[in-house]
């Protein structure tokens, strides 16, 4: 006997190198603290802080991880598509409610900063019948109805633009600044 396991949903996790993750952070901060707006804590997609401007290193990180990912899972991009990008600043009670980026395309999160407080990234499974069926086990691969990843200065996660995902509430003196990119599908 043996079970096989079909349907897989890649996730890329990737680590910037530590300087780079300085520098960005060291470029995003400041920027970010400039924004005199009504929503202080993010600049949603009007890419008011060129981050692929200001730190072409980031921008190449973001294809190359990208274009790894498309190879492993055969997910397509539009050919000179649009690269979208926020950065979000997240404070303490800050939640990002479950949501997805349309049917098609390549996501990802790269967290320029986050401490122990940080809401973690939840992402869900792309079966939705799973939360629905009986079980003796909740962490088991074939049952999981999520996954949470904690927040780390550095790391970047690219998956399919259709796995619903969210963020859940930052703690008590919570630091968690995210870019969250897209490549159009």
């Amino acid at each position: 006997m043996r079970i096989e396991t079909y349907f897989p949903v890649g996730v890329l996790f990737h680590d910037i190198n530590k300087n780079l993750a300085d520098k960005i952070e060291n470029v995003v901060i400041p920027k970010l603290n400039e924004l005199d707006e009504e929503y202080p804590d993010t600049d949603f997609y009007e890419n008011k802080i060129h981050v692929d401007q200001l730190i072409p290193e980031l921008l190449d990180e973001w294809i190359q991880a990208m274009l790894t990912f498309k190879e492993a899972t055969g997910i397509s991009i539009k050919e000179g598509g649009e690269l979208q990008y926020k950065i979000r600043d997240y404070k303490e009670g800050g939640i990002h409610e479950s949501h997805q980026h349309g049917v098609s395309g390549i996501s990802g999160v790269y967290w320029v900063r986050a401490n122990e407080t940080a809401g973690k990234f939840r992402i869900h499974t792309p079966n939705p019948i799973t939360e629905y069926v009986r079980r003796d086990e909740y962490k088991n691969l074939f049952m999981s109805t999520h996954i949470d990843i904690t927040p780390e200065k550095g790391k970047m996660l690219i998956f399919p633009s259709y796995l619903k995902h969210e963020v859940l509430p930052a703690g008590n003196n919570a630091i968690r600044t995210t870019i969250a990119f897209n490549f159009e599908g």
